[in-house]
């Protein structure tokens, strides 16, 4: 049966391009397509035990049986339609884009800004490009935000990111956080970017005299987000 590989980042560097059809045996599972990867895609032998792997946008487990006409994405370590409360956009990003979140209700606000900086990894930065698997992020995002006002009694909380070419000083994430206390927003903020770059389909890659890298993480979990977001 034949299935689409979407690629990213550094897979799609390896590869050269950004999907590829290729065909399976009929019932073959993630762990299958994983385990078939060497022989299937040769340039990717080196990193298919570090990919995550997510069908029709869905993160899932090895166990997972493949479907003719499945969309199957390679998700390599992350670097860490769009509702108001999250979005992904290549257009920059103010302070003040999330200034609607806040009610008469709130006592608190905290914002994170994740900006640009001239180094990483003891060399030199002259500019950032962000790639992302938009619409499985934007649900990925959205789940980490409604985990947040679960875990805390918090009121709206937003997140905005960046995609494309980022020049030093610009804001590449911005999360915003209300709440009737400083203590729940402070928390749910840190939650929101920390589980953000562990699970977000967004990737960073490095521009510098040196050369350019893609900043990657460990591995994410493999154990697949709630769905229906």
């Amino acid at each position: 049966m034949t299935i689409t590989l979407l690629l990213f980042a550094s897979c799609r560097e390896a590869v050269g391009d950004r999907e590829r059809s290729i065909e399976i045996d009929s019932g073959a599972s993630v762990g299958d397509l994983r385990r078939g990867l060497a022989s299937l895609v040769p340039v990717l032998a080196g990193i298919s035990a570090s990919l995550s792997i997510a069908v029709n946008e869905e993160y899932v487990a090895d166990e997972r049986i493949l479907e003719p006409g499945d969309e199957v994405a390679l998700i390599p370590p992350v670097s860490g339609g769009s509702d108001d409360h999250v979005v992904i956009t290549a257009e920059p990003i103010g302070s003040d884009a999330h200034a609607w979140v806040v009610e008469p209700t709130d006592g608190a606000v905290v914002r994170f800004e994740g900006v640009v900086r001239n180094n990483a990894a003891d060399q030199q930065t002259d500019h950032l490009e962000y790639e992302a698997y938009v619409p499985m992020a934007r649900k990925v995002l959205s789940t980490i935000v409604a985990e947040a006002q679960d875990k805390w009694n918090i009121g709206t909380a937003a997140i905005s990111h960046r995609i494309g070419r980022l020049s030093i000083g610009e804001i590449s994430v911005l999360i915003t956080v209300a709440s009737p206390h400083r203590a729940e927003a402070f928390s749910a903020c840190r939650y929101i970017i920390d589980r953000a770059k562990e699970i977000a389909p967004i990737w960073k890659k490095e521009f510098g005299p040196d050369g350019s890298f893609w900043v990657e993480g460990p591995p994410h979990p493999t154990a697949p987000l709630p769905q229906g977001s």
